[in-house]
């Protein structure tokens, strides 16, 4: 056995030939003498000035050398030149073995390109039992991850000004017409994607809530037109697109796999006052229009994805679990007719001058109802011929019941002056047909007098057609009559 080389170093290079010694005293190949091993400066570990085996870091060895070559078929590394591992061989999940070269040649990368898989429709990747799509070959797990960033306080000056934990400003500059090329592109500025334990494809039930983002704001703002908003959404459109904020909630097609409750908004205010008032509102939605009207502040519509799926709802506007204190619904007082509309010339309305509720099919008033009894109407009093010298009318009153009207009025003559033919009573509603009939007493002869309705007047004579009405004359008129829709 050839004596060992440990008496030929020292130092550092002491203690590797401590390990090596006995692997030296077995080889035929004569030992090789090396000089004593030193340290530089810098914690490089050299055997000779020319060759670096590690730099010393504290009390950490760090193997650094110069050149290396993995023995056999491998990666050659030489100093002042890239490593060369073109003849590194590697064996594949299926057993066949490749050269580096093969391997990066046939590999299909699991980082997939997410432009082209992503289509626009999100929906095709987070079904459950789907078989395509970029994480079918990912088994997705949750991580611990905290994001922390703290603003300096910052002087503002002007009419306001804004701090911000993060920003991400995104300018998308390609206006590659996309949409004449037949498909949609989108631009996103966030796009969050959680998923639960998914494998290969497979879902695995958890009990847990998964949310793709959260958002939580508290604090104290004074005034009562500044405060906390959770999430704020904007859009603007230049041009004639649409600029929406939108919310979805999906169902897959599979019929073991549905929600018990689907909605693509669910808002909960927790109204914890210390006593009920009407100086603070509270609102589960809240929907202002500004500027120039809006077309509507709510709109529902139904779209059918096939001849058998219609999109219909049980309910437009279900509020059976509502407890209500005053009104389920409280319609506008701006104006004087507050319609509910099913269609064209198909609506309910209420005149808030009339006080009366209507029921408008086909363009006709089948039912009104008001619950004002006998209101008083501003009537007026002229002559067929001639001008009456001094006249007015008194308790000039009517009730409608759908298209039904009721009226009476008292005429008083002070001075007949020229007035002859016969007396005009205008009417509260012009009538429905031609001609209809009013029943009268001149009360200073107590002759029988009848009216003729036509369009919105009354025409007044007596019994046998002639005018009697002189000075001092107190004339009572009524009737009942059908009067036009309104």
């Amino acid at each position: 056995m050839r004596p060992s080389v440990i008496a030929c170093l020292a130092g550092p290079a002491a203690g590797l030939a401590t390990f090596l010694g006995p692997a030296w005293a077995l080889d035929p190949v004569p030992p090789v003498f090396l000089p004593p091993a030193r340290i530089d400066g810098n914690g490089d570990i050299r055997l000779r000035p020319d060759f670096r085996i590690g730099r010393l870091l504290g009390t950490k060895y760090l193997a650094t050398p110069d050149s290396v070559q993995i023995q056999g078929d491998g990666i050659t590394c030489a100093p002042g030149a890239r490593c060369d591992a073109s003849g590194l061989n590697i064996t594949t999940q299926g057993g066949s073995v490749l050269s580096l070269p093969q391997a990066l040649a046939t590999a299909v990368p699991l980082n997939r390109s997410f432009s082209g898989s992503f289509g626009i429709d999100s929906r095709t990747f987070l079904d459950p039992q789907n078989t395509n799509g970029p994480y079918v070959d990912f088994n997705v797990k949750a991580s611990s991850w905290e994001i922390v960033t703290n603003t300096e306080t910052l002087a503002r000056t002007g009419n306001g000004g804004m701090r911000d934990g993060k920003v991400l400003l995104l300018r998308d500059r390609d206006d590659t017409n996309y949409e004449s090329a037949g498909y949609r592109a989108i631009t996103n500025g966030v796009r969050s994607f959680v998923f639960g334990k998914f494998d290969s494809g497979a879902a695995t039930t958890q009990w847990k809530d998964l949310h793709a983002g959260w958002f939580y704001a508290m604090g104290r703002s004074g005034g009562t037109a500044r405060g906390m908003s959770g999430i704020l959404a904007e859009a603007v459109q230049l041009g004639t697109g649409v600029a929406t904020n939108e919310f979805s909630a999906s169902n897959p097609v599979y019929s073991n796999e549905q929600a018990s409750n689907l909605s693509a908004i669910i808002g909960h205010y927790h109204n914890d006052k210390a006593a009920s008032d009407s100086s603070h509102a509270a609102y589960g939605a809240n929907i202002n229009t500004y500027g120039f009207p809006g077309t509507a502040a709510i709109r529902t519509a139904s779209v059918p994805s096939d001849a058998s799926r219609t999109g219909a709802t049980q309910y437009g506007l279900q509020m059976n679990e509502s407890t209500v204190l005053s009104a389920g619904i409280t319609m506008p007082a701006g104006s004087n007719g507050s319609i509910i509309s099913y269609g064209a010339n198909q609506y309910s309305n209420y005149d808030r001058t009339g006080k009366i509720f209507s029921w408008v099919v086909d363009g006709k008033t089948v039912m009104a109802a008001t619950n004002a009894g006998w209101t008083s109407y501003g009537a007026s009093i002229t002559a067929t011929s001639g001008t009456l010298g001094s006249a007015s009318v008194s308790n000039a009153r009517y009730t409608r019941s759908n298209n039904t009207v009721s009226f009476t009025a008292q005429v008083t003559i002070t001075t007949n002056g020229t007035a002859a033919g016969g007396l005009q009573l205008s009417l509260p509603f012009p009538v429905a047909t031609s001609v209809q009939i009013a029943a009268g007493r001149d009360d200073a002869t107590g002759a029988m007098l009848q009216g003729k309705m036509v369009g919105n007047t009354c025409f007044i004579v007596r019994y046998d057609n002639t005018y009697t009405f002189q000075n001092g004359s107190i004339v009572y008129i009524g009737g009942t009559y059908e009067a036009q829709p309104l």
